[in-house]
């Protein structure tokens, strides 16, 4: 795992290779990238949060719920997570 500091500074970069694999349509690497980060940085909430709208993106409900709870666990009044 990345120490604290240098994950944050890593995690524009990650999103935007995660993004680019969605382009090439590689769905499936895509996210086997996003469980790598999250596996890497459980705590990233940035990271959770991206996740969740993923996967709200790809309609996949539970698997968003499940990031939001995990979000709302750690900051009890973060009303971005509270209101998904």
């Amino acid at each position: 795992a990345l120490p604290k500091a240098t994950a944050a500074a890593q995690l524009p970069i990650q999103i935007k290779l995660h993004q680019a694999t969605l382009g090439t349509g590689n769905l499936t690497e895509a996210d086997g990238m996003l469980r790598t980060m999250l596996k890497d940085q459980p705590d990233n909430l940035a990271l959770r949060n991206y996740t969740a709208e993923h996967e709200i993106a790809r309609r996949r409900w539970a698997e968003a719920i499940t990031h939001y709870q995990v979000i709302v666990e750690k900051q009890p009044n973060n009303a971005l997570a509270l209101n998904n």
